[in-house]
């Protein structure tokens, strides 16, 4: 016993309470192994299976060789440390710094390595294979001939890594920052994938019509005038992107970031921005017509046209009983939304969708509805007198009460689906 208090007392204070925190599930080996670690941060081909090293400090620890299987090293700081052919499988280094470290043909298989600073490290022939990197931080590190299969490395910042001939085949790159991120031939990844990284690093042609760009993060790019007609972009993610006059007719951005990107004059007809954030978005003179904006942010910093942030706050805010009087609606996207009482006299809604609208009770006196969709509208008690709804679609649409006297149905679709004559 006083071996035993001599041996701990020589030792520093923090290193004693560091060694009593710990959790090891080895034998007596791991416990000598682990006090030579915390000692002199020398601990090469090591047996710290299992062991806990959570918010230990080890800067430059040598731990080259080292067996760290099911280890808990959860917020370690251990920046130039050295792992080099150290088995890592299934080790959780979630919120660890192990920036510029040595990581060469390390075993890290399954490894939990969320929100890992791993900024400059070398990590070639490392093992990777299902390990989570989610929110990673990889800048600058080398990946060469590293195996990330079936790995998760989304919202990873990659700027600057090297990932010649690394394999990628079946890896998460959602949102993953790919600037000046070098790719060679060898290099394994999906052509989704690769066709995002060629467009974040090389000039590619304006004709982009109907690509798959879900889930990617485009940052700091120029694609003004490019045509990206009916491509898919839902929950990408726009940053200081510049579109001016860009045609993304059709274009799906539902659940999409788009900060501090340029918009101006571009096509975005019939596109869907449900649920898009667009705070601090430039949407001057950007043809918004038939535009889905339901779920939408936009902020007081938006630049967006009078007429189309009317329609976000009618599709996104109470609207009921409101007067909008001689207000210009025209080819609108209005779906579903909440018009109870609202008043619309000599409105122009030419060429709007309102299926499935409330308009219960509201007043559309001498409004121009041609060609509008009201199928599945609410227009119970309405007022429609002498509105104009010549080709509307009023097909399974509520008019009980509804007041159409001198309204003109040239061509309308009724409530019963038959078609409305005309009168010579």
């Amino acid at each position: 016993m006083k071996m035993t208090i001599t041996r701990f007392y020589s030792l520093p204070l923090v290193i004693l309470l560091t060694v009593f925190s710990i959790i090891i599930p080895g034998n007596a080996a791991n416990r000598k192994h682990l006090e030579q670690l915390l000692t002199n941060k020398e601990c090469p081909k090591c047996d710290l299976r299992g062991v806990n090293l959570e918010n230990a400090k080890l800067p430059g620890a040598n731990l080259q060789g080292a067996d760290i299987r099911g280890g808990k090293l959860n917020d370690l700081e251990a920046p130039m440390a050295n792992f080099e052919n150290a088995k890592l499988e299934n080790v959780e280094l979630e919120n660890a710094n192990l920036s510029k470290s040595n990581l060469k043909s390390a075993d890290l298989r399954e490894g939990k390595l969320n929100n890992v600073n791993l900024s400059a490290s070398n990590l070639e022939n490392a093992n990777l294979l299902k390990a989570n990197l989610k929110n990673a931080n990889l800048e600058n590190a080398i990946f060469q001939t590293t195996n990330l299969k079936n790995s998760n490395l989304e919202n990873a910042n990659l700027h600057g890594a090297d990932l010649t001939a690394a394999n990628l085949s079946g890896a998460n790159l959602e949102k993953v920052d790919f600037r000046q991120t070098k790719i060679t031939e060898e290099t394994v990844i999906a052509k989704k994938w690769l066709f995002v990284w060629k467009l974040v690093n090389q000039k590619l042609d304006k004709e982009l019509s109907g690509v798959d760009l879900t889930s990617a993060l485009l940052q700091g790019i120029n694609l003004d005038y490019v045509n990206l007609s009916g491509a898919n972009l839902e929950k990408a993610e726009l940053f200081i992107v510049s579109l001016k006059g860009a045609n993304l007719q059709e274009v799906n951005l539902s659940q999409a970031k788009i900060a501090y990107t340029d918009l101006t004059r571009a096509n975005l007809k019939d596109a869907n921005l449900q649920g898009a954030d667009l705070r601090y978005t430039n949407l001057t003179n950007a043809d918004l017509r038939q535009v889905n904006l339901q779920g939408a942010k936009i902020n007081k910093e938006t630049m967006i046209d009078a007429k189309w942030r009317l329609v976000w706050e009618i599709t996104n805010q109470k609207v009921v009983n409101r007067n909008m009087t001689g207000v210009n609606l025209e080819e609108t996207y209005l779906s579903n939304v909440n018009l109870f009482g609202a008043k619309l006299n000599n409105a122009k809604l030419y060429g709007s969708n309102l299926s499935k609208a409330n308009l219960n009770q509201a007043s559309l006196y001498n409004s121009d509805l041609k060609a509008t969709n009201l199928q599945g509208a609410n227009l119970k008690n309405a007022n429609l007198e002498n509105a104009n709804l010549a080709g509307a679609n009023l097909k399974n649409a509520q008019i009980q009460g509804a007041n159409l006297k001198g309204a003109y149905l040239c061509g309308a679709v009724m409530s019963d689906g038959s078609l409305h004559g005309c009168d010579k």
